[in-house]
């Protein structure tokens, strides 16, 4: 160096690249960045893009091994374009392309309603592969503070965790990070009791001058009929010389496509024949002579296309579900009675089956239900008709009351 030179400037020297570590190299903040090329990758619609993707830490060593570990992954077979969308994305995938097609449109409607207002304005722009249980958990806490109610935020947290479960089958994920977040806590809700004797038939007397209504109560609390199998109900359905029906169709109102008719009942179960007792066939019986009625007087006015709809309003249109609800729960208010749903009802018929003694297997049959744990789930303390038969059966076993020979 001559007299009155000045130093060279020192240079940050970049890190040679070891042996298939992609590119790493120290930025000018003092942080390590590495880039790996991924080449072309097809997203999930079905264009082929090129893939790069940047890691960052304190130190090269902490870069190199993030590196590793996501070509680890892909060598698993994880989808380097899955894991870089938006978990907002994914879930719009999810939905249109394995709920829709596979579910009911009810349920599509409901996980929809759920990522649309719970799951993605605080989650959906968090990326799957940076995506973690600490996250999940901020955001159920955020829920909590937000005032919704605790059903609702276990069926979103159960919802996205489903969701992430087929990224990772779809190998987007290495592991799913909503497996690892406790579902949010409350007190224990209480089962409303199984109805008694007494306040099932007081509960039916209340529709005694309503043949529709009547009708529609008998067949929930009677048969145990879901809302929407009742409302897609047909007279040719019923056979009424040898008292059953069978469930043929359902009809429910579906956001964006109206009254939905739907063939076939909810599951295998349900497409059985279902014996019917005699007071739902004399209610039927009942609400055939008020269709008629109502057909004679809107004479020319009277809408009914001939498929023989067992409930249809006044001029002959098939009713609206949500207005049968309504009109049940006028009726009951009117009574001066707690709200009991559709649904509700057909858990009393499961309740009201126990207390007459039949056994759960018969009425896991009659409900339709696939497995028995959901009639099991339907009433956790057994009711108190049924109680007192299986005590009374204590009673015969010893031999008490017997008299003396």
């Amino acid at each position: 160096m001559t007299s009155g030179s000045q130093p060279a400037p020192h240079r940050r020297r970049r890190h040679a690249r070891g042996s298939g570590e992609g590119t790493v190299h120290q930025r000018p903040d003092g942080r390590w960045e590495g880039r790996l090329d991924l080449g072309y990758q097809r997203g999930l619609d079905g264009h082929r893009r090129r893939t790069r993707k940047s890691f960052y830490g304190k130190t090269r060593r902490a870069v190199v091994d993030q590196m590793e570990d996501y070509r680890s992954d892909v060598r698993a077979g994880v989808a380097p374009s899955g894991r870089q969308m938006p978990l907002g994305e994914w879930l719009l995938y999810w939905l249109e392309h394995v709920i829709k097609p596979n579910r009911e449109p009810t349920t599509y409607e409901l996980y929809e309603v759920l990522v649309r207002r719970h799951i993605t304005p605080q989650l959906g722009d968090i990326r799957l592969d940076r995506l973690r249980a600490e996250h999940i958990e901020r955001w159920r806490e955020q829920l909590k503070g937000a005032g919704v109610g605790l059903r609702t935020r276990q069926s979103a947290l159960i919802r996205l965790r489903t969701a992430l479960t087929v990224a990772v089958q779809r190998r987007h994920l290495a592991d799913n990070p909503a497996e690892h977040v406790e579902a949010p806590q409350g007190g224990r809700r209480s089962k409303r009791a199984a109805p008694s004797l007494e306040d099932a038939r007081s509960f039916l007397a209340i529709f005694d001058d309503v043949p529709l209504l009547r009708a529609f109560a008998l067949l929930w609390l009677g048969v145990g009929l879901r809302r929407g199998e009742t409302v897609g109900l047909r007279w040719d359905d019923i056979d009424f010389a040898k008292g059953f029906l069978v469930v043929q169709r359902r009809v429910n109102r579906v956001r964006g496509q109206g009254l939905l008719v739907r063939e076939g009942a909810k599951s295998d179960e349900g497409n059985r024949a279902q014996p019917i007792a005699r007071i739902v066939m004399d209610a039927l019986v009942d609400r055939r002579q008020q269709q008629d009625e109502d057909r004679s007087r809107a004479g020319s006015n009277w809408k009914g296309s001939g498929e023989g709809f067992v409930f249809t309003t006044t001029v002959g249109t098939l009713i609206e579900p949500r207005n049968v609800n309504r009109a049940f729960s006028a009726a009951l208010r009117r009574a001066g009675l707690e709200h009991r749903s559709p649904h509700s009802l057909r858990h009393d018929f499961a309740g009201l089956l126990l207390s007459s003694g039949v056994a759960s297997r018969v009425t896991q049959e009659l409900m339709r239900h696939t497995r028995y744990e959901l009639t099991a789930n339907v009433y956790q303390q057994p009711p108190d008709e049924l109680l007192r038969f299986a005590t009374a059966q204590i009673d015969r076993a010893l031999g008490y009351g017997d008299s003396e020979a």
